[in-house]
């Protein structure tokens, strides 16, 4: 926060979606995602880092209604309103483009590497060296 805030009219809803996006990234490991689903250790991790983000995400739309309510009342008229929600539409369609290339990356990956076990059980080697190619 601090001085990362200075320029940006919705600093609170920028937090907001940098937590969201890293809960993304814990909930969407680099290798094996069913790792998690056979490691009852590894789920209860998964679910605390969740709460944890869930909690960060919920203080920083509290701070961002606040930041937006001008006239400090404890709520936003329609121009307060107007202006949260045009801010949180921009922050959501920025995090959504990039969460959905996250995922289209990850499921790519993880294609491939089906593809290429798939290969060592069924086409041997040439086939193999073509997905890879």
């Amino acid at each position: 926060m601090g001085n990362a805030h200075c320029c940006d009219a919705s600093p609170y809803l920028t937090d907001y979606f940098r937590e969201m996006q890293t809960m993304l990234e814990d909930a969407a490991p680099d290798g094996n995602p069913f790792e998690y689903l056979g490691d009852p250790r590894k789920m209860r991790q998964l679910k605390e880092k969740a709460d944890k983000h869930k909690e960060a995400m919920e203080e920083a739309l509290r701070l961002s209604f606040q930041h937006h309510d001008a006239d400090e009342d404890g709520t936003l008229d329609e121009d307060e309103s107007e202006i949260f929600f045009e801010h949180f539409v921009e922050k959501f369609a920025k995090f959504q483009s990039k969460a959905i290339s996250m995922q289209m990356d990850k499921a790519a990956a993880l294609s491939k590497q089906t593809a290429q076990m798939m290969g060592g059980l069924f086409g041997g080697a040439d086939m193999q060296k073509q997905i890879i190619q």
